[in-house]
């Protein structure tokens, strides 16, 4: 050691150790690791320049995945014993317990690194303290346990920013972030994460930029918000791949995927799956590519691709059988170790004790000791055969258990298949058969013939049986597929009860049969809920009455209960129900009574007993062969005050209605409604049409169609409310006409559009209801007809 070697530990013994001088290494680790490597492992005089260049040096290593980590190490080991510097050491030892974590071998580099960390701990300087726990923060958060990470996450943290280095003080933000992400306090985290994002953005380090932008994209996706996530992995990964920071680019590719697959994306997602995972083999990530495997399989079932999903899972099945084999041996290897050396330990303590016994007691206690460690490694070897045996056990139940659930996805994702075939068929025949019954209605009043009359009387009638038919079809594929969302608006309560019994009069006249209402005089007007549902559910059950009594009574109760709930009872007279059949008259696709020659799908009851489930209530049903039947289930609305509804106006001269739908029949039938509306009107077929026509007609209304070919309404609503904002022009009011209610949140604007949703199409009455007055809807809608308006808004 050379006589300023001896000084500046003689200095730092009394004062404490130096912390590392700063040095541009530490930016360019981050943005340019390669640079950072080859310039942090050059020779150089100062040693304490040299021990600052090589530990950013050996982080640029690290980044890189570059096995040359190892050779940082020695050279920060022979640095210390050369020149006498305590820090280069146990900065040696955290590099190589970095290493270790990443292949995998979690134990062996905490145990690495917890002396090491010691070691930097006791040199008695803040910034040691600092460094020291911030990497065991980073290693146990690598390790995946975030609460024993906390508390050096937490001291590091507080005790970077008074040692006013600015990169450290972000990557102490950068690691609390972290933390907080595991332990689910996401909107820490991301106040943390934009922080540590500025500071850096501030000093110039574009690779600092991107490490938080990657750790953002995380976080969004967690809350859902996938459009943000993917601009900022997109903006990782390009400087990571610049860079050549593999692990990096894998973690940015994983957060890509992730967010194209939220935002249905999924053929993209699979492609950057698919690089990712070529990497991550590559460099024998086996947590990572388990992970990545995970994702793949799972965007496939989604995307329908059961052959990709199921290649995905054995792979991942096989991939899960080798790490725990992997990691068995390692526990066994790790296991024999302790032992071996605790037998070592036992042995010299007891050889400095008895050091003095003569020559034949020692070797007794030779004998007696290899007698101890025999007895010991075959305790030892029992209790790893046991733990092997374990392991193994556990490895077998856990991928029997994964397999079970691949499986379970896989019948999962048939059923939602067959559900959206379902639908999609029972759409494509709603539209045209609903079509006709406009068409029909719009003839009707131009036919003098009585027969003639008669006979498009009949096909309007069998039509709307048929468009109730594929409505039964659609609710059960959504209700299948969990697509059904409450709306709670008010509505006014015994208008509804009126209004569902009005609708089967007509059916029952001419028969032997009465229909009636019942309704308690305390009974609240105006409730706050779901009243399309509500609808829905007493029609199902009173049609299903009316259906198979053929002489006697239906009848519809209503009453308040002593615990605060409506009660709605529908009862008749019919045939009564077996009780064996109980529950299967209440499953999709099964009808009760065959015999009475009366048809249907067999989805009514079902369709019921599922809205009533998600209306807060459960349906009961009473009944006894020959004795007829009562369906009863209880609600809870909160009151309403009765709603303000200003006059309509006079006529319809003053709208100006824009029509924008894809389909030719039902924009010819809307076209003939409005034009017998005396309503002054434009139509379009797609979005750019649609826009032109806005410009140049100026309407006060548009009436769109929610799914346009290759576009969506809400695009055009947008559009010209920015161009509105723009020009500060009035808004006009939208309303968006679809057969089907909105899916996600794709097919939904913000809730401060105000726009209004209506069912295609509508009856012509309803039709010039909803443009004939200028109040907003105040009542939700009522299945096809209304409680008191056509019109109801979109939930958000």
């Amino acid at each position: 050691m050379n006589l300023t070697a001896a000084a500046t530990m003689l200095l730092f013994g009394l004062t404490g150790v130096a912390p590392l001088p700063s040095s541009p290494l530490q930016g360019l680790a981050l943005d340019r690791p390669r640079d950072a490597l080859e310039r942090g492992t050059a020779p150089s005089t100062d040693p304490a320049q040299r021990q600052a260049a090589l530990w950013y040096a050996g982080r640029a290593a690290l980044t890189l995945s570059s096995p040359r980590v190892e050779d940082v190490a020695l050279e920060l080991d022979r640095l210390g014993q050369a020149d006498g510097l305590p820090g280069a050491s146990p900065l040696a030892d955290l590099l190589r317990a970095h290493a270790l974590i990443e292949r995998e071998q979690v134990k062996q580099g905490l145990d690495l690194a917890q002396p090491a960390a010691a070691r930097l701990r006791a040199l008695n300087d803040p910034y040691w303290r600092a460094l020291a726990d911030s990497e065991i923060c980073q290693l146990l958060l690598v390790a995946q346990s975030a609460p024993q990470a906390q508390a050096h996450c937490e001291r590091a943290y507080a005790a970077w920013p008074a040692l006013g280095r600015e990169f450290d003080r972000a990557h102490g933000e950068y690691l609390m972030q972290w933390l907080y992400r595991e332990l689910g306090r996401r909107t820490e985290a991301i106040a943390l994460a934009q922080s540590a994002r500025a500071r850096l953005a501030t000093l110039g380090s574009d690779g600092g930029v991107a490490l938080l932008d990657d750790a953002l994209s995380s976080l969004y996706l967690d809350g859902g918000d996938a459009t943000h996530a993917l601009a900022a992995a997109r903006g990782a990964l390009a400087h990571e791949v610049a860079a050549g920071k593999l692990t990096a680019t894998i973690s940015s590719r994983h957060h890509i995927a992730r967010a194209l697959a939220a935002l249905g994306r999924r053929d993209e997602a699979l492609r950057e799956l698919d690089h990712a995972l070529g990497d991550s083999r590559r460099l024998e990530l086996g947590r990572l590519t388990a992970q990545l495997l995970d994702a793949k399989a799972r965007i496939a079932e989604e995307a329908g691709n059961t052959a990709l999903a199921l290649a995905a899972s054995r792979e991942l099945i096989a991939l899960n059988a080798r790490l725990s084999g992997v990691e068995v041996a390692r526990a066994v290897a790790e296991l024999e170790a302790q032992y071996g050396a605790e037998v070592r330990e036992r042995e010299i303590h007891e050889l400095k004790q008895d050091g003095e016994l003569t020559n034949l007691r020692l070797v007794a206690a030779e004998s007696a000791q290899a007698h101890a460690q025999s007895r010991t490694r075959l305790y030892a070897l029992a209790l790893v055969a046991s733990l092997a045996m374990a392991a193994l056990l556990v490895a077998v139940i856990w991928l029997r258990l994964r397999w079970l659930k691949r499986l379970n996805g896989a019948l999962s994702a048939l059923s939602r298949a067959r559900a959206d075939m379902l639908a999609m068929a029972a759409h494509e025949v709603r539209n045209p058969l609903a079509a006709v019954c406009g068409l029909i209605d719009m003839t009707l009043p131009h036919i003098a013939n009585p027969r003639l009359r008669g006979l498009l009387e009949t096909a309007r009638t069998t039509s709307e049986g048929l468009v109730r038919t594929a409505d039964d079809y659609l609710d059960h594929a959504r209700l299948a597929l969990d697509r059904v969302e409450l709306r709670a608006l008010p509505f006014d309560l015994p208008h509804l009860l009126s209004n569902v019994v009005c609708l089967f009069q007509a059916e029952v006249a001419g028969r032997p049969v009465s229909l009636t209402l019942h309704g308690d005089p305390r009974l609240p007007t105006w409730v706050v809920g779901d009243a399309a549902r509500l609808h829905q559910v007493l029609a199902n059950l009173l049609g299903n009455a009316v259906k198979f009594t053929a002489a006697g009574h239906v009848r519809l109760d209503a009453h308040t209960g002593g615990d605060g709930r409506i009660h709605f009872a529908v009862s008749d007279s019919g045939p009564g129900i077996d009780a064996a059949d109980i529950a299967r008259v209440l499953k999709p696709f099964e009808r009760g009574d065959t015999e009475t020659g009366r048809r249907g799908a067999g989805l009514g009851l079902a369709i019921a007993s599922q809205l009533v489930d998600k209306l807060g209530g459960r349906l009961s049903l009473d009944t006894q062969p020959g004795q007829g039947s009562r369906f009863s289930f209880s609600l809870e609305f909160a009151p309403a005050p009765a709603p303000v509804v200003p006059s309509a106006t006079a006529g319809n001269a003053f709208v100006r209605v824009l029509l924008v739908d894809d389909d030719e029949t039902i924009r010819d039938l809307l076209g003939m409604q409005l034009e017998s509306l005396g309503v002054e009107h434009r139509v379009a077929a797609t979005v750019d049409e649609a826009y032109e026509a806005w410009r140049d007609f100026a309407p006060d209304t548009l009436l769109v169609d929610l799914h346009l070919e290759r576009e969506s309404g809400i695009d055009l609503i947008r559009r010209v409310r920015e161009s509105c904002e723009a020009l500060e022009l009035p808004l006009p009011r939208c309303l968006i006409h679809s057969a089907s209610a909105p899916y996600g949140p794709h097919d939904r604007p913000p809730p401060d559009w105000q726009v209004e949703w209506v069912r295609k199409p509508m009856p012509l009455n309803e039709l010039g209801a909803l443009l004939g007055s200028t109040a907003r809807p105040v009542a939700a809608q009522a299945r096809d007809g209304s409680a008191t308006t056509p019109a109801a808004t979109v939930a958000s």
